[in-house]
């Protein structure tokens, strides 16, 4: 049976989601314009600073696994390795890692971090009127709330 409250509530939710995605959210594009020119910096220093904690863990602005192989053992430190000898470097395996090393933390951020501030991502996801427009996909989780993309839904982007 269909609860007629709900089902009527629920549409006019979608109404209002619609109007909110048609419209967007306006961005100040002086300061993203700023931004964007000094983004690739911006990454290269928090690179820098994990390159200060952990030698050889970065080059440039990418994760370099021999590198952080080499600091595993100038350390001393044991990590799990993959069946074909590669170190495991998924979330999960960072996050148990973490209560062994804490001071792994920062490297698991950094690492998360640069790959999620991709420059393109960011300046596609605003229009040329200075709007940041995407799907809000309302309704897609378990619990019915919104679930718009991070990459493109700049109040979801990482912070």
């Amino acid at each position: 049976m269909i609860d007629v409250n709900r089902a009527l509530f629920r549409g006019l939710y979608a109404a209002t989601v619609a109007i909110m995605e048609f419209v967007g959210i306006p961005v100040d594009m002086v300061l993203f314009a700023v931004l964007m020119s000094r983004w690739e910096d911006l990454r290269e220093r928090l690179a820098a600073r994990a390159r200060m904690r952990f030698p050889r863990t970065f080059e440039g602005t990418s994760f370099s696994e021999d590198g952080f192989a080499w600091y595993l053992g100038r350390r001393g430190y044991w990590w799990p390795t993959l069946p074909g000898g590669r170190l495991a470097l998924d979330s999960d395996t960072f996050d148990e890692m973490i209560e062994w090393y804490p001071e792994f933390r920062f490297l698991r951020d950094t690492r998360w971090m640069l790959r999620q501030t991709s420059r393109t991502k960011l300046a596609d996801a605003i229009g040329k009127d200075g709007r940041n427009r995407a799907g809000l996909k309302p309704f897609s989780t378990k619990t019915g709330r919104n679930a718009p993309s991070t990459s493109s839904f700049l109040l979801a982007a990482p912070t």
